[in-house]
């Protein structure tokens, strides 16, 4: 084997392993952006939920809405006639949930995700399904689908 082919050949397998890591890289990246939206969507909105001023809370829990969510999500949560909250499938938000907001097992293919949502720990542990969709350069919660709960009751320190 010559020089040249030695050479040549590093700079293949060099190259191929930079480009191997940086897809890596760049993977993660998006997968970090999703989980991001979606712990900024819930900590905003149970942030509102929370919040003693009525007014105050609904505002901000429809900009949380506007911000992180696509039409079509608007539009279940305006059909959903079940009587809880369409984001949480509860009447009611558990205390814990807000600092305890994990996304898991995400999947992504030609701009869609689908992710699981877990709020809460112990007896209060709520899952979700999360489908978002990437919409003019942007990740949105595009729907949510409640998965299980653990008990009715929520977690107490």
């Amino acid at each position: 084997m010559n020089i040249k082919t030695v050479v040549k050949t590093v700079i293949f397998f060099t190259a191929l392993i930079f480009f191997s890591v940086s897809g890596q890289s760049s993977d993660r990246q998006v997968i970090n952006k999703l989980k991001n939206v979606v712990i900024a969507f819930y900590t905003e909105y149970l942030s509102a939920l929370n919040d003693p001023d009525t007014e105050s809370g609904l505002t901000k829990s429809q900009n949380a809405i506007d911000k992180y969510t696509n039409k079509n999500l608007r539009k279940l949560q305006d059909e959903n006639d079940s009587g809880a909250d369409y984001f949480l499938s509860a009447q009611e938000a558990c205390p814990d949930w807000l600092n305890h907001i994990t996304v898991h097992q995400e999947k992504i293919k030609n701009n869609i995700a689908e992710l699981e949502l877990n709020l809460g720990v112990g007896n209060s542990l709520s899952v979700y399904d999360v489908h978002m969709v990437m919409e003019n350069s942007h990740w949105l919660m595009d729907s949510v689908e409640f998965k299980s709960r653990k008990t009715e009751g929520c977690y107490q320190d």
